[in-house]
């Protein structure tokens, strides 16, 4: 459990899926902001601690993954916030490796959980991420 509480932007346009996500993240101690569109997680990034982002929001290609470059490249979102991507697809799709190519600024940067992992797997991801950003700093 974090120490201070450390702000989670999840962004996850199916409220099926984001409710029990924010309800573990609380429980765990994290204050979460739901962001169920781009606009709110553009709005909201700043704030962010950790980035959990649908990399696949509103149908649309990839729309999550593009923004999260954009916040990076940016410098709205620093090298300090974990990016965690969501999504029905695999990392390894053709159509996700040729978004990711698209936008360097995501180069060793983010960790992929495929939908529909168990929410235990988001938490360890989540503190693993934290701890190796506080051992660099």
């Amino acid at each position: 459990m974090p120490n201070s509480p450390t702000t989670v932007v999840l962004a996850e346009d199916d409220e099926f899926f984001m409710k029990p996500l924010k309800y573990a993240l609380e429980d765990e101690g994290y204050r979460v902001f739901p962001a169920e569109t781009i606009d709110s997680l553009i709005g909201n990034a700043a704030q962010a601690n950790v980035l959990v982002i649908d990399a696949r929001m509103s149908d649309t290609e990839l729309a999550g993954l593009a923004s999260a470059a954009m916040l990076v490249a940016s410098g709205t979102v620093s090298a300090k916030v974990p990016l965690v991507f969501i999504s029905v697809l695999s990392e390894y799709d053709d159509v996700c490796q040729q978004e990711i190519r698209k936008h360097p600024a995501l180069a060793g940067r983010y960790m992929w959980l495929q939908k529909y992992f168990e929410t235990d797997l988001l938490l360890e991801t989540i503190r693993e991420e934290l701890a190796k950003r506080a051992a660099r700093s």
